[in-house]
């Protein structure tokens, strides 16, 4: 019989698996350019705060979109505000958003500064980076309870099992069972000790030791992936993360 260790491979996509959904860049992107929309408006034809002197085109804000709509997906996927997604709360996103449309200002800033367009608005730029946080912030909310409503349907939740019964191993379950948000769902958990690894923890089920854990996943015909404290199986069809807690 196989060990589980025998059947892990290290593989980086164990990362990708937990990335946000494809559309949520796309989303972004729009939500960018709403928020520039909307400065414009505001600054060219409300002329909120102060009175314009020159109106400029919309298009003479190109560049400055441009670098709106490139540097801040790109600071957030560097951040890492795309990948792990799972589990992380909105303000935590709603943190990742200020620093990366922060940022991303004081380049524009800076280019502006160098480039010195003949037309342009810096209280514009300012008002479309308070514009895109609240959007993106607000579709942030909207994708979290989108996904927490599919979760409830068990749609795109994780089958886990739990390796290793000690008390790390029963403060994750306790986590996962608390939080559904979370999307996981909980098959049972595996453990050497035969005290711990043929009963049930509440409602989890013991699956027998470590070593059943390879037939385990051999039934299902799942590929194997490993980590350090982690092997994440999947298949097309469902997907199988086992958390190493022994």
């Amino acid at each position: 019989m196989k060990t589980p260790k025998s059947v892990c491979t290290i593989n980086e996509s164990v990362k990708r698996k937990e990335s946000s959904p494809w559309w949520v860049i796309p989303l972004d992107i729009l939500m960018i350019l709403l928020g520039l929309l909307l400065a414009y408006e505001l600054r060219h034809r409300l002329q909120w705060f102060v009175e314009v002197i020159y109106d400029a085109p919309l298009t003479a804000y190109l560049p400055f979109g441009i670098l709106f709509v490139g540097l801040i997906p790109s600071i957030l996927w560097f951040e890492g505000a795309y990948r792990r997604w799972r589990g992380r709360s909105w303000l935590d996103h709603v943190y990742r958003i200020i620093n990366a449309v922060t940022t991303t200002l004081v380049l524009i800033l800076a280019y502006a500064f160098i480039s010195r367009p003949l037309v342009y608005s810096r209280l514009l730029l300012l008002e479309a980076g308070v514009g895109i946080i609240l959007l993106m912030s607000l579709d942030r909310l909207i994708v979290l309870l989108i996904q927490k409503h599919l979760f409830r349907k068990g749609i795109g939740v994780k089958r886990v099992i739990i390796v290793g019964a000690g008390e790390v191993g029963r403060r994750v379950i306790r986590t996962i069972v608390a939080q559904p948000q979370l999307g996981y769902h909980i098959v049972g958990y595996v453990d050497d000790n035969p005290a711990k690894g043929e009963k049930e923890i509440g409602r989890i089920k013991g699956l027998g030791p470590v070593d059943s854990l390879a037939d385990i996943i051999a039934t299902d015909e799942f590929s194997t992936y490993c980590g350090n404290v982690s092997a994440v199986r999947s298949s097309p069809a469902s997907s199988l993360t086992c958390f190493n807690l022994a």
